[in-house]
């Protein structure tokens, strides 16, 4: 009997440790000595994926792998459907043609395994020489969505036949341009096997979330030229209809996410609508004029700069396909109110450029140099002469492109002059003006459409009729807004197109532009200050003192561009200031913080803050340098919060922190002393490919001491901790990362204290 009462018993155990095998392996695995019960201690893990132990390698880079392999095993419907597409009699590819198909994709990573993800995969393209047959076999321009993993960082990328993009062309002037610090997309030239059969593709990153974070921007709203109706015309072998684009929202997910969000996209939205609608002035139908970088910047001078350098960078590399006003795309900044260009569909001729620089009469008619001025053509030669040939043509070649050292030096010889004879010959003087009603202007006799106009005198949308010339007030609902900004909106059977709010439905006629005022002040050289709401603000130039009183939630500072030496900001907010919640960490600026130092050079900064009921108390992004000591007290959430930065700071203390003390992402930090108590969650949370190091930390009262997550490396040479629920985690959260690593004193954590999931890394020192 006991002898059966223990097989039972085993048999039993065995069976509840396989189940949980099975139940939690997506979950942290930890060390043998944990006996908690992580799944409900850390909820936001995932399970790393194809199985790769930390490396170190960064995620930014695309550089490792040579060959993609991508099996559909719908090998036969996908082949019908291709065929089909490439059969049709049309110059162009049908929206019914684009269907997605699940797939496979293999590839191998840099330490030689192979990596396996699931993926879903369609014909990319609008005209049919995406669609071509090499040696016997039909192929595509693929659109491919990861659903699950990453390739370093990237889960959504197009692949496309060389031909259609000019060949190795286009991965000059995408890692050009992304050298010189314009958003532009990873690209490289890459083998491709599709169901067994290699074709070489060029492999290029979709102007996504993660294309932002390479870049070291938060996600806002990515707005494009929507072409859908340009295209239906065009399929019916109408007009080329350039003129007939809207404004659309392309990152469909973030959009619906708040109403905050949906604030910005319409910001956005509104913006690019004047620029389409001024484009249309000059000429007629199909002979629109490029946009104008001061409507696009509204009213920006730094946006202008960045959008007429741009300009000027593609006229001069032959890169002009990138330049119709159909294929342009942007970032709205929802700080500088001014849209940023992204780089996209350049067909260039970086690789073949004529001595004489061949600057033809269409591209004339278009306007292209206007608002480009002779200050945006110098700094442009400037940008050019700093390139590094011989760090250019590494980087050339791990993408996949090979040009001897006498061809990269001739095409950097040859865009400076191209920029000297555009500098030299350009005289225009265009004025922005608007004229042609868009119910008449858009007008096209085969199709039946609607506009939709936002009037911001009384916050209302209009939605008019182009067959019948009128207009009527419609209050839209959040869903509804959705569907009109990512251009999907449609009403009693009528698809409706978002035309923004320069013109007046109900007078007819176009108002007056209103002037983009940033609040910025500029109390002392070098510092640049921008107020929200009505902060108390005082300024002790001789004690190098900044002082600043914050009596109600809408309140904020924001330093930018600046140069903070030897300064102290000594921050009170109301801590009785009772807490609005908000479904969003982010307000209409982008901002998360009390206190934003954004694009910035600190040297021996030293911040005191207390108090603050806003998602972080201090931000700093996009900035370097060094920071003395920063003190947060009574923090409503996060209390520090680096992101995109370089710094060192010698002494961090936090008390009471309703979230984390200390957050990190994207970036290189070094910190000398910790003294954090209090942290409601995290300690210090290092995540998104940040790099840590500290020497002293003592941290005591919180939920988790230490973390490390996403990519990211934390390494920490003497701890004190106590009180705390986890010593220590290392683990992978967001699907666009994986695992990490940590290192902390052997003696620092007791036993049943850590949670290091599988494939990351803890080093016990």
């Amino acid at each position: 009997m006991k002898k059966a009462y223990l097989i039972f018993l085993l048999s039993g155990c065995f069976s509840v440790l396989l189940l949980s095998f099975f139940n939690h392996r997506n979950k942290l695995s930890v060390l043998k000595e944990n006996i908690n019960n992580l799944d409900q201690l850390i909820d936001d893990s995932i399970r790393p994926h194809c199985s790769f132990e930390f490396n170190g390698i960064s995620n930014n880079s695309i550089n490792y792998f040579k060959k993609l392999v991508i099996t559909i095993p719908e090998s036969r419907r996908w082949s019908i459907n291709l065929l089909k597409a490439f059969n049709e009699d049309s110059k162009i590819i049908k929206e019914k043609y684009k269907k997605r198909f699940a797939a496979n994709i293999a590839f191998k990573k840099s330490n030689g395994k192979t990596c396996q993800l699931p993926a879903k995969v369609r014909i990319s393209g609008d005209w049919k020489d995406h669609i071509q047959s090499k040696k016997g076999d039909v192929i595509s321009s693929l659109d491919v969505t990861l659903t699950e993993g990453n390739i370093n960082g990237i889960t959504k990328f197009k692949l496309f036949i060389p031909s259609t993009r000019n060949r190795s062309s286009e991965v000059i002037v995408s890692l050009l341009m992304k050298e010189m610090g314009y958003l532009s997309p990873r690209t490289k030239m890459t083998k491709v096997s599709l169901n067994d059969k290699t074709f070489e593709m060029i492999f290029q990153e979709k102007a996504v979330k993660e294309m932002l974070e390479n870049n070291k921007l938060r996600e806002s709203a990515i707005i494009e030229a929507d072409e859908s109706l340009m295209w239906e015309i065009r399929s019916g072998n109408g007009p080329s209809s350039n003129g007939n684009i809207f404004p659309r929202i392309v990152n469909k997910e973030w959009i619906k996410r708040n109403s905050i969000n949906q604030r910005i996209g319409l910001e956005g939205s509104n913006i690019f609508s004047k620029a389409i609608l001024e484009s249309w002035n000059h000429a007629g139908n199909d002979k629109e004029i490029t946009f104008s970088d001061l409507l696009l910047s509204n009213g920006d001078i730094k946006s202008k700069r960045i959008l007429s350098r741009y300009k000027a960078h593609l006229i001069s590399s032959g890169t002009t396909h990138a330049l119709y006003n159909h294929n342009r795309r942007f970032y709205y900044d929802p700080i500088s109110k001014s849209l940023l260009p992204i780089y996209y569909d350049g067909d260039s001729k970086v690789k073949n450029l004529e001595k004489e620089f061949n600057f033809t009469k269409d591209f004339k008619d278009r306007f292209l140099t206007r608002d480009i001025e002779t200050e945006d053509f110098n700094r442009a030669i400037n940008e050019i002469k700093q390139i590094n040939l011989t760090s250019f043509s590494l980087k050339l070649k791990i993408n996949g492109v090979k040009l001897k050292d006498s061809e990269l030096k001739n095409i950097k010889e040859q865009l400076i002059r191209n920029l000297i004879y555009l500098r030299d010959s350009n005289k225009i003087n265009l004025k922005t003006k608007f004229k042609d009603n868009p119910l008449i202007r858009k007008f096209h006799n085969n199709e039946n459409y609607g506009l939709a106009l936002y009037s911001q005198k009384d916050s209302n949308f209009y939605l008019c009729s182009i067959e019948e010339k009128i207009c009527n007030k419609k209050n839209l609902n959040s869903f509804e807004l959705n569907k009109l900004l990512v251009g999907d909106y449609l009403k009693d059977n009528l698809k409706y197109y978002f035309i923004g709010d320069k013109f007046d439905p109900i007078k007819k006629r176009y108002y007056d532009n209103v002037p983009n005022n940033l609040n910025l002040i500029n109390p002392i050289k070098n510092i640049y200050i921008k107020k929200f709401g009505n902060p108390k603000l005082t300024i002790d130039k001789k004690k190098k003192l900044i002082s600043i009183i914050f009596k109600n939630f809408d309140e904020k500072i924001l330093f930018t561009n600046s140069k903070l030496d030897g300064w102290y900001i000594k921050v009170f907010a109301n801590a009785d200031n009772t807490f609005k919640p908000s479904k969003s960490r982010i307000d209409n600026n982008l901002l998360t913080s009390l206190i934003t130092i954004k694009d910035s050079n600190v040297k021996n900064l030293k911040i005191h803050i207390d108090g603050g009921q806003h998602e972080d108390s201090l931000n700093i992004m996009n900035s370097f340098g060094s920071i003395d000591e920063l003190v947060i007290k009574n923090s409503f959430q996060d209390a520090i919060d680096f992101d995109f930065s370089d710094l060192k700071v010698n002494m961090i203390n936090v008390q009471n922190s309703g979230n984390d003390c200390i957050d990190t992402s994207a970036g290189k930090y070094f910190i000398k002393n910790i003294n954090l108590d209090g942290c409601k969650d995290k300690g210090v949370s290092v995540g998104e490919e940040s790099y840590l190091r500290v020497l002293n930390a003592e941290i005591k009262n919180s939920n988790i001491a230490l973390v490390s997550k996403d990519f990211s490396k934390l390494i920490v040479n003497n701890a004190y901790l106590e009180n705390n629920s986890i010593c220590a985690a290392a683990y992978n959260k967001k699907k666009e990362f994986g695992p990490s690593y940590i290192a902390i004193p052997t003696k620092s954590c007791p036993k049943g204290k850590l949670a290091i999931q599988n494939k990351s890394i803890l080093e016990k020192k």
